[in-house]
């Protein structure tokens, strides 16, 4: 490797790229040119010289009629959607952009408590008086919302102009999307679906039998159940660049012009052609390769699952309905979930998340057999702990997780309050017990507020964020001086 003493960030994924690591996190494509493998295009060769701006013939991204509108209609067509839009800064702006324009400024919304930050931040922009729907506990990581939760708020709230879900979350939890939106559009409300995490899901059950250790089937995509918008983060799970998205319309109450004018307040307005690219290929695969790709991704995770489960001292998270198996969680009798992890990438393994005493491997569509082999031999050879009693099984874990960012009682870390505080002000947050969140208070990853604007702050809010400093996990919502925004 050569030395580049002056460019420190690009030294460290030189280095990074020479060890060959084997990646179980995103973005899906895992470091590999999967679109040259398929003959599809070599995109390295896009750099930089395809770089470029709207020169002619290039389209634009916000008045696309040419090669970029092919682009987003084949996206509708691979996902059987009105239509599809384009997102160069993720799921994050795609998410805003929904809200924008579903949700006139000022009203009601329902709001799953696990949202991603960006919905949260959307909601504080927009004006919008969040009811927030907690999530039921868990027997696992993560948490979903039921069908009967959003009915009852919305027979108490009448007046709601959407219901904004997360699903699946970051753990594989999903929701009964169809229920939820069959109850929804009942009480004449939209429902936007961030399923940044799920992009995948559509085209397993599209290509393959979704069966796994004949037992789990993996729900359908959002947009086949009746979502209007959902938000897929095609750079997690399948084979885009990082910060590309898709924004999925499947609802004919507005005009794509009225999205566009919504993308357009969240989105640069350079947007990046590599990108993009990246976005055309992937439809590309999807099209001509999806049927092979998706078999052997759901024949990998068979082989991996069959295999773990018989491994002594390892814990899987597989429950037997509404889980996206594609995220493996597990842990490890008598060492931690960052012992785990440390060790993992002591044999090139990087896996994407590690909660209280559990591991989190996102697969995607660029791994390769030998990936989960050698995750299999790793896994068989963890020295083992004699303190047993240093381990939590995952079943009571849920709590001690990054996920759900609530206490056993009453399952939130904070009280919910009636609106957002207008005018605000910064306090440690060591002393800001009893205050209203005039902000999100957000541990990431994987971006689900601890507190949300509008709710009390409590003791356990403060301990756990004390709990996520303490363990080096980045909060946003605390400024350098441990400061936090709360109402006056």
């Amino acid at each position: 490797m050569k030395n580049f003493p002056h460019t420190q960030l690009h030294r460290f994924l030189l280095t990074h790229c020479e060890k060959n690591p084997i990646s179980f996190h995103m973005p899906g494509h895992k470091g590999r040119n999967i679109f040259k493998q398929y003959q599809l295009g070599n995109i390295a060769e896009l750099i930089p010289c395809g770089d470029i701006t709207e020169i002619p013939g290039a389209d634009n991204l916000f008045a696309a009629d040419g090669v970029i509108m092919a682009g987003q209609s084949a996206y509708a067509e691979l996902y059987n959607c009105r239509h599809s839009f384009y997102s160069v800064n993720g799921s994050t702006a795609a998410l805003m952009a929904a809200i924008f324009a579903g949700c006139p400024e000022g009203s009601k919304v329902i709001v799953a408590r696990n949202s991603h930050r960006a919905v949260f931040n959307a909601i504080k922009l927009r004006k919008l008086i969040p009811v927030y729907t907690y999530p039921e506990p868990s027997k696992g990581p993560g948490v979903s919302i039921s069908n009967s939760q959003i009915e009852h708020l919305l027979e108490k709230n009448p007046d709601v102009a959407a219901v904004i879900l997360t699903s699946p979350d970051y753990y594989g939890n999903c929701c009964d999307i169809e229920s939820i939106a069959e109850t929804v559009h009942h009480h004449k409300a939209l429902l936007i679906v961030d399923e940044a995490h799920g992009a995948h899901l559509h085209f397993f059950r599209s290509h393959t039998s979704q069966r796994i250790l004949s037992a789990t089937t993996l729900p359908d995509s959002a947009v086949s159940m009746g979502a209007d918008f959902v938000i897929n983060s095609i750079h997690k799970t399948l084979a885009s660049f990082t910060q590309s998205a898709v924004l999925n319309m499947n609802t004919d109450r507005f005009s794509p012009r009225h999205i566009l004018k919504q993308l357009e307040l969240f989105e640069s307005s350079s947007p990046s052609y590599i990108l993009m690219a990246s976005l055309d290929l992937n439809a590309a695969l999807l099209k001509y390769h999806g049927a092979a790709l998706f078999t052997q991704w759901l024949d990998d995770l068979n082989y991996f699952y069959s295999a773990a489960k018989k491994i002594d001292g390892i814990r899987l998270y597989l429950p037997g309905s509404m889980y996206d198996y594609t995220k493996i969680n597990l842990a490890a009798i008598g060492i931690t979930g960052r012992e785990l992890e440390n060790y993992l990438i002591t044999n090139n393994i990087y896996p994407e998340l590690t909660s209280g005493n559990m591991v989190m491997l996102m697969t995607g569509i660029g791994n390769k057999r030998s990936d989960y082999e050698h995750l299999l031999g790793v896994l068989s050879n963890i020295p083992k702990s004699p303190d047993k009693s240093r381990h939590v099984s995952l079943s009571d874990s849920s709590h001690d997780l990054h996920a759900p960012g609530f206490d056993e009682s009453p399952y939130r870390s904070a009280v919910s309050a009636s609106s957002i505080p207008v005018d605000s002000y910064l306090l440690e947050y060591g002393k800001s017990i009893g205050k209203v969140a005039a902000g999100s208070i957000t541990a990431y990853p994987p971006g689900i507020p601890i507190v949300c604007p509008g709710e009390v702050i409590t003791e356990n809010a403060v301990k756990l964020i004390q709990k996520y400093k303490d363990s080096g996990t980045y909060i946003s919502g605390i400024d350098c001086e441990d400061k936090i925004e709360v109402g006056k």
